[in-house]
């Protein structure tokens, strides 16, 4: 395969540039170099989105034990799940923000990566959505008290819900990366 590539490479090279054919030309080469990917290394990449997305958070929904049926918006609104939901939602994020913001200001740091202060933003929402280590420390807290837990355990998963589509939302709408120059 690599011989194979290194002389498609080398006539590419002794050929006058056309751009028209660019597109194929690097489509061969992508396709060349999938040849000598290792099948299970390629498995994985298929079931990547599938697992990360779809599999694994559903995995960790099944095993919170939150039990819905029965429960309405009154719900939400009692003050230990209203006060997870703030806490996870609105504490995680201004936390994230406004340290590192202040680490930068400070000189301590720069942006992580480059970012943009849109895109620090996005990132602190997004951090809200660890429900696992919540879900586990509730459990801890209301042992023995089934109907707290139970509401812990509401305002953990609706926190980590809103976190998660108000972060996607911002990362992908709001704070979108600047075009990279050539």
């Amino acid at each position: 395969v690599l011989e194979e590539l290194g002389a498609y490479i080398q006539a590419l090279v002794a050929r006058a540039d056309d751009e028209s054919e660019r597109g194929a030309q690097l489509l061969h080469i992508e396709e060349a170099l999938e040849d000598i990917e290792p099948p299970l290394n390629r498995f994985v990449h298929l079931w990547h989105g599938f697992v990360a997305y779809g599999i694994v958070p559903l995995f960790a929904l099944a095993n919170s034990g939150v039990d819905v049926s029965g429960m309405g918006l009154s719900d939400l609104l009692k003050p230990l799940p209203l006060g997870i939901i703030v806490g996870l939602f609105v504490g995680k994020q201004v936390g994230i923000f406004v340290f590192t913001w202040a680490a930068v200001k400070a000189g301590v740091s720069p942006l992580p990566g480059g970012a943009s202060l849109a895109q620090l933003h996005g990132v602190a929402v997004v951090a809200g959505i660890g429900f696992t280590v919540a879900l586990f420390v509730g459990g801890l807290a209301f042992a023995g008290q089934p109907a707290l837990l139970a509401e812990a355990k509401l305002g953990i998963l609706t926190g980590s819900l809103l976190s998660a589509v108000v972060g996607y939302v911002l990362l992908r709408y709001v704070a979108r990366p600047a075009p990279s120059s050539p």
